[in-house]
């Protein structure tokens, strides 16, 4: 029993413990609304804008403070809302945010108090440097494009551009390593006009002339083409360097570069130039390297070969060639004042420009005009002549023939028998006869030819007597005409059909006459 009265007597003890608990939480957070009921808040003026610059680390936290917002009797937290479009983006300014405008909302959630501003973003904040060391370089080196201070050793949260101005502090220093002194100022701005600067002494020191490489030659495939008029200074054709810098006079080096030229002929518009160069230490008692740059200006282009144009001749009387007379060839040359011409074909080679070719056979001859000029190069073009046998073959007949008939009463006669030597330039001859008058007696036409055409053959009969003397045409050819009937002639392309007409005496006598009777 005692030991349950013990146990009555411990629970009542916590009740009572955890009441008196309760009842000084209720006095505190009664107290605690009371004072919240007092909060006083008072936001700056929407206008203008509050602005808030922000800081080299580009991002910060927006408080109440940093805006700027007064608070009398508001314990406990106070919250900042930055609005996107009636949207919180929370409190977090961003190098993103700069040059926008925002609302703010303030507010205590305790008294349930709050007020809004405006704010606008802004960059007051200069570009931090690290700048670079001063440093020691080859009197060489370019100035112009050396830039000790790169982009990691700029801090800002914008675009910036670097500016450098260099002043010189000393110059053809001979005493000592050092020949030239710069005190380079780098001046950073960024994108909101904010700029800093900061500085670096650059020391150049004296250059050495076993440093120096002098100029390549210029010569066979890397030789200067004659034309267009070539450059032929070291600007383009190239200065010695020192460390991979050409060294020009009015540099702050140590070191003076000149030249002298021998030109020695080629051929017409080629040379070679021959430049000796010198290199000067004036530090160093105007000790001297030398060096000789050889440059070749050269004509790489042949001459430019335009021949005639192609053209046909005939052959002449005496044979199946022709003796033509050739116009020249137009040459034009860029750069070589002197040249010769000569033409090759199947007549070998002509040392001259056009003039006469004999003797050029029948067909298609290929003419080569080739121009070489003094640098030995040659152009050359190419023109063709026909030959063709325009001339119409020479006819010689017999003026008078007799011509038996035969037991039948009839004979035929070859055309080649009225043939008395007739000639053709090109080679042989054919013929071929007719009647100048058609037969008036059906027996004395030739067979299947009763239109009297020229044929290889005249057939003659008895009843030709009566018509003495018979008129023959003999027609020569230089080609083989078709046998029989010649109704249609096929040509080649280098000959023609000569038509000649010819008249023959033609006395039949009828040697069975006598027997008839």
């Amino acid at each position: 029993m005692s030991f349950m009265r013990k146990l009555v007597t411990s629970g009542l003890v916590a009740a009572l413990c955890s009441l008196r608990a309760l009842m000084v939480i209720s006095m505190i957070a009664g107290a605690s609304s009371l004072w919240a009921q007092n909060c006083v808040m008072s936001c700056p003026p929407s206008n203008p804008p509050v602005e808030i610059s922000l800081s080299s680390d580009c991002v910060d936290i927006l408080t109440y403070q940093l805006l700027g917002v007064v608070l009398v009797g508001c314990p406990g937290e106070i919250i900042v809302d930055i609005m996107d479009n009636g949207i919180s983006i929370g409190n977090t300014i961003t190098a993103q945010m700069i040059g926008h405008t925002y609302m703010v909302v303030v507010s205590h959630p305790a008294s349930g108090q709050s007020c809004m501003s405006v704010i606008k973003v802004v960059d007051k904040q200069a570009p931090l440097l690290d700048c670079p060391a001063d440093v020691t370089l080859n009197c060489s080196t370019d100035l112009d494009t050396y830039n000790a201070l790169l982009p990691g050793d700029i801090s800002d949260c914008s675009a910036t551009n670097v500016y450098i101005l260099d002043s010189l502090i000393s110059s053809g220093q001979c005493v000592g390593p050092i020949i030239s002194q710069y005190l380079r100022k780098y001046i950073v701005v960024d994108a909101y006009n904010n700029a800093d600067t900061c500085e670096q002494l650059i020391s150049l020191q004296k250059a050495s002339l076993t440093g120096v490489a002098f100029p390549p030659d210029l010569t066979g495939l890397l030789a200067l083409p004659c034309s267009p008029l070539p450059d032929t200074s070291p600007v383009n054709t190239g200065y010695p360097t020192s460390n991979g810098v050409e060294i020009v006079n009015g540099t702050f080096c140590n070191l003076s570069a000149g030249y002298t030229n021998v030109v020695v002929p080629l051929c017409s518009g080629s040379y070679k130039i021959l430049r000796t160069w010198y290199v000067v230490d004036w530090c160093n008692n105007n000790q001297t390297s030398t060096a000789m740059q050889v440059i070749e200006v050269l004509d790489k282009t042949p001459p430019v070969v335009n021949a005639p144009a192609d053209f046909t001749a005939s052959s002449g009387p005496s044979g199946c060639t022709a003796d033509v007379i050739v116009p020249p060839a137009t040459i034009s040359e860029d750069c070589s004042t002197a040249w010769s011409v000569r033409m090759e074909g199947p007549f070998g080679t002509i040392n001259s420009n056009g003039g006469l070719i004999a003797g050029l056979p029948a067909g298609i001859n290929r003419i080569i005009f080739k121009a070489t000029n003094d640098c030995n190069l040659v152009g050359a073009d190419t023109m063709y002549i026909t030959v063709q046998d325009l001339l119409p073959p020479t006819p010689v007949c017999h003026q008078f023939l007799t011509i038996p008939v035969n037991q039948f009463g009839t004979t035929l006669v070859p055309a080649t028998v009225f043939n008395a030597g007739s000639t053709d330039n090109c080679g042989h001859v054919f013929v071929k006869v007719k009647r100048m008058n058609t037969p008036e007696d059906v027996a004395c036409f030739n067979p299947d030819n009763e239109n009297n055409q020229f044929d290889d053959y005249i057939q003659f009969c008895c009843e030709d007597i009566a018509n003495n003397n018979v008129l023959v045409i003999m027609r020569v050819y230089d080609l083989p005409p078709v046998p029989g009937l010649s109704l249609i002639f096929i040509c080649r392309d280098i000959s023609m059909i000569a038509w000649f007409r010819l008249k023959f005496r033609i006395s039949l006598l009828h040697r069975l006459r006598a027997r008839a009777i």
